[in-house]
């Protein structure tokens, strides 16, 4: 019942081809558009578990990952966010060694002090002083890209920003950056608190389409 007609091609599509028109109804059949996220893997919980593991997200399909997530523990006693490298794919291991050197800036919203999270020897990334146990407002929240994890020819790196509540209810922000130092092919990531279990989390790990 429309005004206007549509051609279809004469030929039958190639694998993963889509239709596109060329605004006269003529149509063909294309490569689907590049570039972009690719959803990989992830991991949530709404009650008490000890970590959040994601394991056999990082391959060689993709260089680089982002990874968008927030986690919050399940009292107040002095809980600092962590995580740590997982290498093995789908049965991974944590990577534990003193490999991990980062540094971590925390800027309070309450005040204009800043706090610095840093170690050059760690044996797990930390990224946070501690932190609340308030589902509403959220433990802690962030935005981070994570360079060349499965290659062992070069330094896995996250970097990238968040946010933080602290015990006493205020905000605060995070800007910082963890090396890993070991020649291991990272395949996995694991979230947790130094004390404490998680008890919300929802995380979430995309590839970065190159082209």
């Amino acid at each position: 019942g429309q005004s206007y007609t549509l051609t279809f091609p004469s030929t039958a599509p190639a694998s993963n081809k889509i239709m596109q028109t060329d605004g006269s109804g003529n149509l063909s059949f294309v490569d689907a558009p590049s570039g972009g996220l690719v959803y990989v893997g992830g991991g949530s919980t709404t009650s008490d578990v000890t970590n959040i593991t994601i394991d056999n997200v990082f391959t060689s399909t993709y260089k680089n990952y982002l990874i968008v997530g927030e986690y919050t523990p399940d009292n107040s006693s002095g809980a600092n966010a962590r995580f740590k490298f997982r290498t093995g794919g789908s049965s991974g291991s944590d990577l534990s060694g003193t490999e991990y050197n980062y540094h971590f800036i925390r800027m309070n919203a309450d005040s204009s002090s800043l706090n610095n999270i840093r170690d050059l020897s760690g044996t797990y990334c930390e990224f946070s002083a501690p932190v609340k146990d308030d589902v509403i407002r959220v433990g802690v929240r962030f935005s981070w890209t994570v360079f060349d994890p499965f290659t062992t020819s070069r330094r896995t790196t996250v970097s990238g920003t968040g946010k933080m509540t602290a015990t006493d209810g205020n905000s605060a922000f995070i800007s910082g950056s963890c090396d890993y130092k070991g020649s291991e092919s990272v395949t996995g990531i694991k979230f947790y608190f130094s004390a404490d279990n998680v008890a919300n989390a929802d995380i979430n790990v995309y590839g970065i389409v190159d082209s």
